[in-house]
This record gives C-alpha cells, sequence and structure tokens, in this order.
C-alpha cells in the first residue's frame, strides 16, 4: 500500500531554526505555557519574523521507492 506522512510547525527565525516540523514536541506543557516560553525565548530580539514548515513523504513499497518534498 503507498503511504503518505507529513509533519508540520513553526520555524522562528530568531531561533535560527530551532522548532519547525518538531514545534509540537519541544516543549511539555499547554498551549498557553509554550506560547510563553517562546516569548521568553524571544525576549531579547526584536526579529519576530516566522513561517509555517511541512515536510511530506510518499512511499510506494512495490519498487521502495519514495519521495521527500
Amino acid at each position: 500500500m503507498t503511504s503518505v506522512a507529513d509533519d508540520s510547525g513553526v520555524t522562528i527565525d530568531a531561533l535560527e531554526g530551532m522548532l519547525g516540523t518538531k514545534s509540537n514536541r519541544w516543549f511539555t506543557g499547554t498551549a498557553d505555557e509554550k506560547n510563553q516560553e517562546v516569548l521568553r525565548l524571544l525576549a531579547d530580539t526584536t526579529k519576530r519574523s516566522a513561517r509555517y514548515t511541512t515536510a511530506a513523504c510518499l512511499f510506494d513499497p512495490i519498487t521502495e521507492e519514495y519521495c521527500v518534498f
């Protein structure tokens, strides 16, 4: 069976690539606690640019080929 997997998250430029597709797993706690931690990490910078990052993979078990997007 052909399979598709994906992951996504927020990449914050001031954190030098930290988070990204791991943004939901980097800090345990509630959403509010995660937001407060991000704001704490950004306290010393005005560079607040960010983007939503997605990674996806398609796997064909017959040919054993995969493609990552």
